[in-house]
């Protein structure tokens, strides 16, 4: 997060670069094609994952992962994770912080597949563009990141101009 933090807009892929790591780019591409592909990486319709079959999906309402938008309201923050094997923990970052999770290492949700909804409670008092991104653990401690989402509040938009 600390790219983010110095306000680069930026996707998330992961790649192994040693021995027996292995490491994924999965992208949201519109077709099975090289130019498709690319598009999504450049659109930042991707994620990154250790292990194979971790799909994660991440929205805010019209708006996917990768995107910039402007909300009046707090956005909700929609995610879908499902995993080969069950999942530990799913959480939302935001902030530089985890700013919420579902599961946990004590209490691991345990199921192959999770879903849920999410709105910043703390929103009201945001004055600049957010960023949030998803990180999913499975029990066996392979993990997945999305990429951001940015969302500028309407009235930051309205102080600028």
């Amino acid at each position: 997060w600390k790219a983010l933090e110095k306000g680069f807009h930026l996707g998330v892929i992961a790649s192994s670069d040693h021995g027996y790591g292995v490491a994924y780019a999965c992208v949201y591409a519109e077709e099975n094609s090289r130019e498709s592909i690319w598009q999504a990486i450049w659109d930042r319709r991707c994620y990154g994952s250790t292990t194979y079959g971790l799909l994660l999906d991440v929205r805010s309402g019209e708006h996917f992962m990768g995107e910039e938008c402007t909300a009046a309201e707090a956005p909700e923050i929609e995610v879908f994770a499902q995993g080969p094997v069950p999942i530990r923990s799913v959480e939302i970052i935001g902030r530089s912080q985890i700013l919420h999770t579902e599961g946990s290492q004590k209490e691991p949700l345990k199921k192959l597949s999770h879903r849920f909804r999410w709105t910043d409670p703390d929103w009201a008092e945001q004055d600049a563009e957010q960023w949030y991104y998803v990180r999913v653990i499975l029990q066996n401690d392979e993990i997945a990141w999305s990429s951001p989402i940015w969302v500028t509040p309407a009235k930051a938009k309205k102080d600028s101009s």
